[in-house]
Order: C-alpha cells, then structure tokens, then sequence
C-alpha cells in the first residue's frame, strides 16, 4: 500500500501533467494554425511527452485541410423607406365612437422598425432576409392630455381626440418615418379608459368605470336609482335626517366660533351672539361648548394684553428715561457753552498778561471734560431712542400679527361655514328626491343629458336609456316635470332661524 505522503505526490504530478497536456494542446493547436514547421519541429523536441500524446490529434487536422465557413459575412440591405401617409378614413372626423381616443386615455404604444441583410452558403449569392426589431427607446406607455394630444419623444405633441387606434398608429409611423428615415410601424391599445361621472337623483354619483357596451340604463341600474325601483327610500330618508342633523350642528359650532373669533377682534370678553342664539346654541350643543369657547375668549384676551402690557410698560418706561437723557443733555450743553466762554475770557485775560497760564489750562481741562461728558450723554440719548424704536414696533408687531390671525382664523370659519351649508342644500335636495321618488310610477324614464368631450369642444347630447356610454362622459339624470324645492324647516326659534338659515 503506498504510504500517504506519496499518494499526495502522485495526485500533484499527475495535476501538473493533465495541465500540461492541457496547456500544450492549446499551443500545439494554436501552432498548427498560425506557426511553420519549423516552428513544430522545436516545439517536438521542447515538449516531447506532450507534443507525442496530441500528435495524433495533429494529423487529423492535417488531414481534415482547411474549413470554409458556411455562412458569408452578413451585407446589410438598405431597404426602400417610403412615408404612408394616413389612410383616407381618418382624414376626416367619422361619427363618435366608444372605440374613439379621448382626453385621459392610456395607450400602450409599441414600435417596430425594420433592418435588411443577406446570407449566402457555399460561395453562393444569399437571399435578402428581414430582421424586425422593437425600438424600446420609444415604446411605452403614453396618456392622452386634456387639449386632445400625446408627449412622444422627437416628435412633440400629436393631436389624437376622435381618432380610432388605427389611423393614430398610421400617424405615428408617418411621422416617425419622416423624423428616422427609417422603415417603422406602431401598434397602438388601450391600456386603461378614462371613468364615466353620473349625477343626479341616483342613490350612488359619482365615477364608474367604463366597459365595453355601457348603456345609459346599466349606469343608472349600477348607481342605483330611486326612480328605477328597489330603493328603501324609508332607510334612506332615515340616514339623510342623521346626516342634516349633524350637518346643523356642525354648523352651530362653526358659529360659536366664529362668534368667539369676533369678540376677540373687537377685544370683547362676551361671545358676540344674541341672548337667543346663545340659548339655542347652550340647548343643542350644550352648556360645556358655550362655557369653553368662552373661556378661549377670556384666555386669549388675557395673553394678549399681558403682552401688549408689557410692550406698553416697557416703551413708557423707555419714554421716560429719554426725557431724562434729554433732560441731561441739555444741561450738559449749557454747561459745555458756560465753560466755553470762561476759557474764551481766560485767554484774552492771559493774552494781556491779568491771568496765568495755570488757571488757562484748568479751564481748557474743564471744557474738555464737558465736551466728553455732552457727547456721552448724545449717545446714550442716540440708544434710548432707538430702544423706544424698536419697542414701539414690537407692541405694533404684536397687533398686527394677532390681527392677521384672527382674520385668518375668521375667513376659514366663513368657507367652512359656506362648505357646510352646500352640503346641507345637498342632502335636503337629496330628501325631497326620495320623496318625491316614492310617488313616481312604474315605467318613469328619467331625462338623461350627456355631456361629451370632443376635438371641437365638449356637445351635449340628450340620450335615452338604450344609449351607449363613453369614456370620459358626464351623464346627468333628472327628474321632468319636478323642482326639487327645498324643503323649508320650521325653525324652532329665532336663534335656530338666524343661524342656519
């Protein structure tokens, strides 16, 4: 049995041989492509062991001579590119169809150009082959913008409201073509279709989405119309009162605190409501509220005037040291002027000889001393006025800021006032439409009006219910031959009446 060590050595050898002769396969067969004989000659006697165990390999591929290739180089074809043009049926407007494209419209575009090349086998002249390859870098996903048109790369904006799929891929290959030059055809689906919006007394307006075959009556079947039948206009009506009453008291809380907001701008620490309304208003939505939006006022009110009294504490204060420095200063000047007429006296006394120059120079110190002290005192009045300044300003900021924040805050109550008293017509508009929908009879065809987009604007259309629906129309119900009044609530009281009339 051959001991470990050697069994290691033999596997390494036989590992190096089998790269040898791997190694010298590649050289020997590289050599007999490229290399002379004279070259083969000593690579034999470099490498005998392995130039001997390929030598057989050699001479069949001696043997085997030289191979063509069976395919000639590829000659590319340059093909005819002619522009198509557009079909003659989609040069002028056709009658609407559902198949039409229309504002909000996804379409999914795909572009394929063409390439042309030829082969030929044994030697032989090739027939011209067609290669069809799709250009990524175009297709994709476009939607149609609201004046009608489609965004594509190099060619901008292309018109295609009221164009049927063909003629917009007929379009786009003529255009691209002319851009290219380059054989190109498109292939254009939809990917989505825009929704149609239903309003009217239905049980469910709003945007559905469109199939293919949607009728008039279908949409309506799907909304759920009270005139159609099937409609529990009792729970209905029961939902619609829970829904105006609390739309109402909503509406009274908007106006508390709207009340509240204008007792803060006119700096009042009552709500600005009548006796009756506050009653009212204690009854339905409680004491607490009323207490509370009081309270805010009161709370308010007191920030503020801490704020503003300390402002004013601080410019009166201001105020009265600068009377004082002004004070100062003045006597400051009529000293600096007392000092300037006795040096002026000294030195004509001491020009004569009366006086001496040590008294002359004490007065001149003197002066000096009063000019500095004069000018201190200029500078602290210069401080004392710019910190009145900005005091004054900062009890003006403080105003006006709350005086912008409560505007604000009195404009949002008015448009949530206004939101919520469409939405009360709304459902009181919806109330009388059950009512008015319990008493129709079997067999009632609603009115239907479609509004529907097109190149030459949106048409409206007066449609039956066996009509078909299309993308992006706006069908409109009505009820003929009824108003829908709203309906007058008896109002409890002169509070109620006056705030939600």
């Amino acid at each position: 049995m051959m001991p470990e060590g050697s069994r290691r050595l033999s596997t390494s050898r036989l590992l190096r041989v089998a790269a040898l002769v791997a190694g010298g396969f590649v050289l020997v067969v590289g050599a007999t492509r490229f290399a002379d004989e004279g070259f083969l000659q000593r690579l034999r006697a470099d490498y005998p062991l392995v130039f001997g165990r390929v030598e057989t390999l050699l001479d069949t591929r001696r043997a085997a001579g030289p191979v063509e290739p069976a395919i000639r180089p590829e000659e590319v074809v340059a093909l005819t590119v002619e522009r198509p043009g557009l079909p003659a049926n989609c040069l002028e407007p056709g009658p609407a169809r559902a198949s039409l494209a229309v504002p909000g419209d996804r379409l999914r575009i795909r572009f394929f150009e063409k390439g042309g090349f030829s082969t030929g086998e044994g030697g032989g002249a090739g027939a011209a082959q067609t290669l069809v390859f799709e250009r990524l870098d175009l297709s994709g996903t476009y939607e149609v913008a609201s004046d009608g048109s489609l965004a594509l790369p190099l060619l901008g904006r292309l018109p295609v409201q009221g164009r049927e799929l063909v003629c917009i891929e007929a379009a786009l290959a003529d255009g691209y073509i002319g851009i290219l030059n380059a054989p190109l055809d498109a292939t254009v689906s939809f990917e989505s279709r825009p929704p149609v919006v239903l309003r009217g007394p239905v049980r469910a307006p709003g945007t559905y989405g469109w199939t293919e075959g949607l009728t008039v009556a279908r949409l309506i079947a799907s909304a759920g119309s009270a005139a159609m039948g099937g409609y529990d206009s009792l729970g209905r009506r029961v939902e619609l009162e829970a829904r105006v009453r609390e739309l109402r008291d909503r509406m009274l809380g908007v106006a508390l605190e709207r009340a509240r907001t204008e007792a803060a701008i006119e700096r009042q620490r009552a709500l600005k409501l009548p006796a009756s309304e506050l009653d009212y208003m204690g009854v339905e939505l409680g004491l607490r509220r009323i207490e509370g939006e009081t309270q805010a006022l009161v709370a308010e009110l007191d920030a503020f005037e801490a704020i503003e009294s300390r402002w004013q504490t601080e410019v009166a204060d201001l105020g009265r040291r600068l009377a004082e420095m002004r004070r100062h200063h003045q006597i400051a000047q009529e000293q600096l002027e007392v000092l300037r007429q006795r040096r002026e006296e000294l030195s004509d006394l001491s020009g004569r000889g009366v006086t001496t120059a040590a008294r002359l120079d004490a007065a001149t110190l003197n002066l000096m001393g009063s000019e500095r002290a004069m000018l201190e005192t200029f500078d602290a009045l210069l401080a004392l006025e710019s910190q009145l300044n900005i005091a004054r300003l900062s009890l003006e900021q403080a105003r006006t800021d709350r005086s912008r924040r409560l505007a604000a805050e009195l404009r949002e109550e008015a448009e949530e006032e206004n939101l919520l008293k469409g939405q009360l017509r709304a459902v009181q508009a919806e109330i009388a439409r059950v009512d008015l929908g319990d008493g129709l009879v079997e067999g009632f065809v609603p009115v239907v009006e479609i509004e529907r987009p097109g190149p030459e604007g949106v048409r409206r259309i007066q449609a039956a219910p066996e009509d078909e629906v299309f993308p992006a129309d706006l069908v409109t119900i009505s009820i003929p031959g009824r108003d829908l009044v709203m309906p007058v609530r008896s109002s409890e009281d002169d509070g109620r009446s006056s705030l939600l009339r």
